[in-house]
């Protein structure tokens, strides 16, 4: 039998998180939500609520790149963190004649998020 690898996308992560902080408000776990604020606080509430649920013990959440450059070692068996962090990509738009020919280029930026994992 196959497996298959679900893969979350950013709108998924989004509304898995303000699902999650209602959840928070409505228990009363309000200690664990300001907790984390001061100990992850370069992080949106968003991305606090998701490292919460993912790993309620989180004090410092980097990338892999960022641990290696501080000569820190991943525990066997650690997973990965999901968050979402802003994207912008830079599309060019040819326009052309009826004829083919090239007028001129358009340049626009596309704004959105993506998901990305940290350890």
């Amino acid at each position: 039998m196959q497996e298959y690898k679900t893969y979350l996308t950013a709108e998924d992560l989004i509304k898995q998180a303000n699902a999650d902080f209602i959840e928070y408000i409505k228990n009363g776990k309000y200690k664990e939500i300001l907790l984390s604020m001061s100990n992850l606080n370069c992080y949106s509430l968003t991305n606090q609520i998701l490292i919460i649920k993912q790993l309620s013990q989180a004090k410092c959440v980097n990338g892999m790149k960022v641990w290696n450059y501080n000569h820190r070692n991943i525990k066997k068996g650690e997973k990965a963190i999901h968050i979402i962090a802003p994207n912008t990509e830079k599309v060019k738009q040819d326009i052309k004649d009826e004829n083919g020919n090239l007028i001129e280029t358009n340049e626009n930026e596309v704004f959105g998020y993506q998901c990305i994992t940290s350890q």
